[in-house]
Order: C-alpha cells, then structure tokens, then sequence
C-alpha cells in the first residue's frame, strides 16, 4: 500500500468515527440523555470572593470545604419522635463553607451566606432547621450578608468571635483553651514590627490551632 492510498483510509476512518459519534449522541438525546455541560466555576462570584478571602486566612493552616449539606456535618440523634420529618429538613439545608482541621477533618465553623431575601425571610420566625441542628451539634454558624467582595479584617474578626461565642456558651466543649480565652489582647498576638493585619492573623491562627488540638 502507497503512501497517499494509506492516508486515504487514514481519512476514511477518521469520518465514519465522526459519523459514528454524530449518530450515538443523536441516538442518546432521542432515548432521553440530555446534554450537559461543565460549569465553569463550582461557586457563584459572591461565593468565589468569600473562599479567596478565607484562603487568605486559613487556607495554610485549615481545611476549607466547599457547598458543604447540613446532613454531612452531624449524625442522626436516632429514631425518636418526630425524627424522619426533621431529618427530611436537614437534608434540605447546606452551608457554602466549613472550616475544618486539616488533621481530622473535623468541622470547626460553619459559613452562610445570605442574600437580602434570605435574611428578610428568617427574621419573619419560624424553625430555623440549619441554626438548631448546627447548635445541637456543637458546630459554630457564621451568618454572612452575600457581596461582591469581603474585608478581611472584619472577617477574621466574625470568626474569631464565632468561636469564642460558641466556647463561652457550650462549657461542655472548648473550642478554645481557657488561658487564651482569658489571656489579655496583647498576649494573644506576636510583637514586633507586624502590622496590625498580620496580628489578627497570627491570633487567629493560633486560635484555630488551638481548636485543632481541642478536637
């Protein structure tokens, strides 16, 4: 066989495989497979500007998990009363983000964002499933107003707030040991010539170390 006659079937072949694959996707659609397409980002740009600032913060010393369902953060009380129904709710919350230990995986925060309609709708009352399950669990929840961008500094003031909250309110467990929680602001960070970012930082990495080692 030529050199030209061997790319003539080189040719051939290639359309019947383009005429084989036209035909299969044409007979998937007919027998009910629709055609997907890949999302270009698994977050939404408020989402996306919330995790580069909590990347900032904590992403070299703690886990940030993303679209996280309330059912994967806690484990059923049993089949009590009133059990299914409760669990049927639970399954329909989700957080956008958990802090977790890098070491046991185990969730330290708990992130939601709300958008104006969402805040205005729980402030009307009612059952608030996510805010009873993640208190029942032990698991700190920090509400915050959806934007299109984030101060890190207020952030990491929320979070650190939300862990000591939670610490002062449930004694049964520490997120936080009882001499950072009582030592004065300035041992709480390094000295020297940091800024005043950098020192909020430092403290709120040793905080989250400290809740690492709680767990």
């Amino acid at each position: 066989m030529t050199l030209p006659e061997s790319i003539f079937y080189v040719l051939i072949a290639t359309a019947a495989s383009l005429m084989l694959v036209l035909l299969w996707r044409r007979f998937r659609r007919r027998r009910g497979f629709p055609e997907f397409e890949r999302r270009r980002s698994l977050l939404n740009p408020q989402q996306r500007a919330l995790y580069q600032t909590l990347m900032q913060l904590v992403g070299r010393d703690s886990i940030v998990a993303l679209r996280v369902n309330l059912s994967t953060l806690v484990i059923p009380p049993g089949e009590d009363d009133g059990y299914e129904n409760h669990w049927k709710r639970v399954l329909r919350e989700w957080v956008d983000f958990v802090i977790c230990s890098p070491s046991s995986v185990c969730p330290v925060l708990a992130i939601k964002l709300e958008t104006r309609s969402e805040r205005r709708r729980r402030k009307l009352g009612g059952l608030d499933v996510l805010e009873d399950t993640l208190k029942s669990a032990k698991v700190p929840l920090l509400r915050i107003k959806s934007a299109d961008s984030y101060d890190a500094n207020e952030i990491m003031t929320r979070i650190r707030f939300a862990l000591v909250n939670q610490k002062r309110n449930k004694d049964e467990e520490l997120f936080i040991t009882e001499e950072y929680s009582n030592a004065p602001p300035e041992s709480r960070s390094t000295t020297g010539g940091m800024s005043g970012f950098k020192k909020r930082r430092s403290g709120l990495m040793s905080q989250l170390k400290r809740v690492r080692r709680a767990i």
